[in-house]
């Protein structure tokens, strides 16, 4: 055996060094951009779900990209700033309500627990002792047993308004580079595709096309689904006579985006509905709160199985894995990580060569012809 020369040793010390370097490179890179990815990977979420749309739309327009951008740009920005201007104008002037109730609590104490309380299966009967518990207490006692629960309540509060903030800053910046996706769209596909090619040749490229179909189904899903079930929760309010359901149906298409969903909303107004005395009505809201909060799990699997040939299961773990793993961009993420290396395993077994365009349907496993 012989031994390596010096030229040798020296070439791979210097791929080492070119390694190392890159890899430095590539570190720095991510940490710096790392405040901006949730930005950017929330705008290429939008901007690939509703291109088809900017591409109508510019049409329509005489092909001036600038102004179908900037219809569709308002249209996000309106989109998200309109509910949530609703529910703090709503929390603003029910202020003073809440004011009056803390003042007449301090003063008469707390009222005996309704009858309805009790009925309800499981945790009524227990609720209602802690009720008729708090009841029995002075004025005094009241705020003292109340007190630790008020402090953490506004700590949670104080806490909110922070992360609201962050929130509405990282929603500016998506918007931001959504638009600038729209009036560059082409180029970055391009770029993409181009990277990919020089990565694994067409199979890459391929793999890519099926990332982002993927990822336009699901962001089309999650989107029609939360828009059909706030619109339908807002006419189940309305119906059951519960005041601000237009305001609460804005809040309610807020949280199914968040993937919170209307429970906590429907939740509040049966137990109202019970409260003043509308048993009828609550009974009804209760009932159709099943099959809308239902709605989620049903009908966005079937939406994004239709835009993209995956396997409800796949895209069901993929939405609920991801959401678990990386938040709630992870909704997104799942899935097009799934249909990808699900394609790739499809490949492996029946022995597509290297560099050839994998299997375009994801849900069903080809017979391989030769």
């Amino acid at each position: 055996m012989t031994a390596p020369t010096r030229g040798s040793s020296q070439e791979v010390i210097r791929l080492i060094a070119l390694v190392l370097s890159v890899a430095a490179i590539a570190a720095v890179s991510t940490w710096i951009m790392a405040p901006f990815l949730p930005a950017i990977t929330w705008a290429a979420t939008i901007a690939l779900a509703t291109w088809p749309i900017l591409v109508r739309l510019q049409g329509r327009l005489g092909g001036r990209r600038w102004a179908a951008a900037t219809i569709l740009t308002l249209i996000l920005a309106l989109g998200f700033f309109v509910p949530l201007l609703l529910v703090l104008r709503g929390i603003v002037n029910h202020a003073d309500d809440a004011a009056a109730l803390a003042r007449e609590l301090s003063v008469n104490g707390l009222p005996d627990a309704p009858a309805w309380l009790s009925k309800i299966p499981v945790v009524g009967s227990r609720g209602a002792a802690y009720w008729n518990e708090l009841a029995a207490l002075d004025p005094d006692g009241l705020r003292d047993r109340l007190e630790p629960a008020l402090r953490t309540v506004s700590t949670w509060l104080l806490g909110g308004a922070g992360s609201l903030l962050r929130l509405v800053l990282q929603v500016i910046l998506t918007i931001v580079v959504t638009c600038l996706f729209y009036m560059n769209g082409e180029k970055a596909a391009a770029g993409v595709l181009a990277f990919a090619r020089r990565l694994g040749g067409e199979s890459a490229a391929a793999l890519a096309l099926l990332a982002a179909n993927s990822a336009r189904a699901v962001a089309l899903g999650v989107v029609a689904t939360a828009v059909l079930q706030a619109l339908c929760t807002g006419a189940a309010l309305a119906i059951a006579g519960v005041p601000a359901a237009g305001l609460l149906g804005g809040a309610a298409l807020v949280l199914c985006l968040a993937q919170v969903g209307p429970l906590i909303i429907l939740a509040a107004a049966v137990a109202w509905l019970y409260w003043s005395g509308h048993a009828t009505a609550g009974t009804g809201l209760l009932i159709a709160s099943i099959g809308l909060v239902s709605m989620d799990n049903i009908l966005k699997p079937i939406l994004i199985t239709r835009g993209a040939n995956l396997h409800l299961l796949l895209v069901f773990v993929g939405v609920v894995g991801g959401m678990f793993a990386f938040g709630l961009i992870g909704i997104f993420i799942g899935p097009v990580v799934l249909a990808a290396g699900w394609t790739l395993l499809q490949n492996w077994v029946i022995g597509v060569p290297p560099g050839s365009v994998p299997v375009q349907d994801a849900g069903e496993l080809p017979v391989n012809p030769g």
